[in-house]
């Protein structure tokens, strides 16, 4: 199922009989609120309540591990059924630094480029599944490693592709967290 299959690509220590509740640490985010304050939170409650996160931090900080405990944490209560998606999102691991110069071509649209791009990451689901998925929020885009991109100038370009996905009518209801 959907929690194998996330278990055995993204959390290889599993295989070892580890189980991953046994060596994550829950972690604290500060959230910065409208009025200019921040306010210390855990990660878990940011990441349940928001639609759009950047999760900063240095490197070894323990961003990817947090960002793959919340997607096995989906994939988890996500149910299907024959009809779509009855309950959660489906997460979706996307590592931003395989983003390459097919993702360029300037004839498409920024969206279209990412859509692209994030489709890679949905090879067991149709491309009508997978407009579904997108179109009706229900996915939760795990978009790892913004800052493993080297080129200035192509971070920037992604950092624009992926905000005018999340406006787009096929991303607007979708999560959307960056690690970077």
């Amino acid at each position: 199922g959907a929690v194998s299959r996330f278990r055995s690509e993204a959390l290889p220590w599993t295989e070892s009989g580890i189980a991953l509740e046994d060596i994550y640490t829950q972690q604290r985010a500060l959230h910065k609120l409208g009025d200019g304050t921040d306010q210390v939170v855990s990660l878990d409650t940011l990441l349940d309540e928001a639609r759009a996160v950047l999760l900063l931090g240095e490197p070894g900080a323990g961003k990817t591990t947090a960002l793959r405990a919340y997607g096995l944490r989906l994939a988890r209560v996500c149910r299907v059924d024959q009809s779509g998606i009855t309950d959660g999102r489906i997460p979706v691991y996307v590592p931003l630094k395989e983003y390459d110069a097919l993702e360029q071509d300037q004839t498409m649209s920024a969206s279209n480029r990412l859509v692209t791009f994030i489709r890679r990451f949905m090879p067991v689901l149709s491309e009508t599944q997978q407009e579904q998925l997108l179109g009706a929020g229900q996915a939760t885009l795990l978009m790892d490693g913004l800052d493993e991109i080297a080129d200035s100038r192509t971070r920037a370009q992604i950092v624009g592709e992926i905000q005018t996905f999340a406006t787009s009518h096929l991303g607007r209801d979708c999560q959307v967290i960056v690690t970077c």
